[in-house]
């Protein structure tokens, strides 16, 4: 898989993920797209390609979103922006939030549309209100950056809010970060700070560590 151009907002902020699999599948899909879902994962991406593809063409937003993840990443087929924004934008259509998500991605750092942080920030906090991590996640690195503007702290800690009651190791040392310095609308709390580092910390997050080291 190529990377993306676009300098700056690639960096820190942007990452075209390689996936096995969407962000969340449900118990609909694991039915539906099983046997597809079974081949995907072993690797045979030509039989997956051929139970994927009838299903996305009768609107399966599901299936839809694993063509596009084959067309980018080249899995069993050629590898084509064109098909991946093609299949991504239908299954974005339906709803699904790790097309929404990955839509976003493609926006933000201006691969084959043209680069528009306001459209990726349109779908982010689709996909984010349904609970998908990684948009989440996007969204608080948008606001916190600047990249769309100046920076919105409020907001970025709304979204690091969520991802890290998700678990998300790298939102939690940073909201840990927010609750020390008493920034982006949260009251200045040692306790909150130290709690957010623990847990990051406990999942291996170096600079957590290191946080909760010096807060002794």
């Amino acid at each position: 898989m190529r990377a993306f151009p676009g300098g700056r907002a690639c960096g820190a902020l942007l990452a075209l993920i390689f996936l096995t699999l969407p962000w969340a599948v449900t118990a609909r899909q694991v039915n539906d797209l099983g046997p597809a879902i079974s081949a995907y994962q072993q690797g045979d991406y030509q039989q997956a390609y051929q139970l994927f593809e009838p299903l996305a063409k009768q609107g399966d937003h599901g299936a839809q979103f694993y063509l596009a993840l084959m067309y980018n990443n080249g899995q069993g087929v050629e590898e084509s922006t064109d098909q991946t924004l093609r299949w991504l934008r239908k299954s974005a259509k339906g709803g699904e939030p790790a097309a929404l998500s990955l839509l976003g991605k493609f926006y933000a750092a201006g691969r084959g549309v043209k680069q528009s942080f306001t459209s990726a920030r349109r779908y982010w906090i689709r996909a984010a209100k349904r609970g998908d991590l990684d948009a989440q996640v996007s969204l608080a690195q948008l606001y916190s950056s600047g990249e769309a503007g100046k920076p919105q702290l409020t907001k970025a800690v709304e979204w690091w809010k969520r991802a890290a009651k998700q678990g998300h190791a790298d939102s939690q040392y940073r909201l840990g970060m927010m609750y020390d310095a008493g920034k982006g609308g949260l009251k200045k709390s040692a306790k909150r700070a130290r709690d957010w580092w623990q847990k990051a910390a406990a999942q291996g997050h170096a600079d957590a560590q290191l946080a909760l080291a010096r807060s002794q």
